[in-house]
Formats: structure tokens, sequence, C-alpha cells
């Protein structure tokens, strides 16, 4: 039976998914960038700085373009840490409702084995 320790892959899946597509390696692909920088500069376009107030903003998006790689990782890092937080009580459900079914199904064949050896006395 499938217990939280088993499903712990389930609520890391987020974060391992948006830490490999941005650890790939950037490539040109018909005059498009394709690739890690292009998905962490989406995140913090998208995941956050639309969220953020016009100053700071301006502020982020300046220090964002002149920082170097270390600094661009950190920031995407937290950027990832936020969407598996907020996805967390979906994950949470989709875990419980995957330990509620296997239970039922556990339970549901204990009780047909009892009734068979029941009724074959």
């Amino acid at each position: 039976m499938t217990t939280w320790i088993g499903l712990w892959p389930l609520l890391v899946l987020p974060s391992i998914l948006m830490i490999a597509l941005g650890a790939v390696v950037t490539m040109p692909v018909a005059g498009h960038e394709i690739g890690g920088a292009a998905v962490q500069h989406w995140c913090v376009v998208h995941l956050l700085l639309d969220w953020l107030p016009g100053r700071v903003h301006n502020r982020l998006a300046i220090w964002f373009s002149g920082t170097d790689a270390l600094h661009r990782w950190i920031l995407y890092l937290l950027i990832v840490a936020n969407v598996n937080t907020f996805l967390l009580p979906l994950l949470y459900g989709i875990g419980e409702g995957i330990l509620r079914l296997q239970a039922w199904g556990v339970r549901t064949d204990l009780e047909l084995k009892s009734l068979a050896a029941r009724k074959g006395r």
C-alpha cells in the first residue's frame, strides 16, 4: 500500500520539471533562443514582474538584465519554489485521492475475500 513517503516525488515534481527546463542549454533555433535562459527570462517576466508595482518592476528588470548567471539562477530558483508552494494544495489533493482510492481497493478486496471464505464453509 502506498504512503505519503512513497508519494513525495509528486509533491516536488513541478520544481524538478521547472529546474530541468531552466537548466537546458540555450540554443538559437530559427532566429529564436530556445532553452534555459529563455525559460528563466519568461518566468521572471510573467511570474514575477507582472505582479510587482511599477517602481520595483523597473528596478528588478534593470537588475535582471545586468546581473550574472548565478544571480539569475538564484532568482529563478526562488520563483520555482514559490510556484511549487502555490501548487502544493492541488498536489496534496491529488495524493490524498490516490491514497483513498488505493485504500478503497484494498478494503474492497479484503471484504470480497472474507465474503467468499464465509460462503465457502
